[in-house]
């Protein structure tokens, strides 16, 4: 479903973030080459590119690399 919403969207998903709280969230983008962020108090031995308490947090953390990646 994520690769067709990406090719009829033109969505690049290397540019794009998947945020989720559990492990299939996290590998689903992984798969897709999405950057990851997990959403939890621990990372269950998750790997994921951000690990946040909760998704305020993790929308806040997402801007903040995206604008040092922009120059901004």
């Amino acid at each position: 479903m994520l690769l067709k919403a990406a090719k009829d969207f033109n969505i690049d998903l290397t540019e794009s973030w998947i945020v989720g709280d559990d492990k299939n969230d996290i590998q689903c983008g992984q798969n897709a080459g999405c950057q990851t962020c997990l959403i939890g108090k621990e990372s269950k031995g998750i790997q994921s590119d951000l690990i946040q308490i909760d998704l305020l947090s993790s929308v806040h953390s997402i801007l903040k690399i995206e604008e040092k990646k922009n120059g901004r």
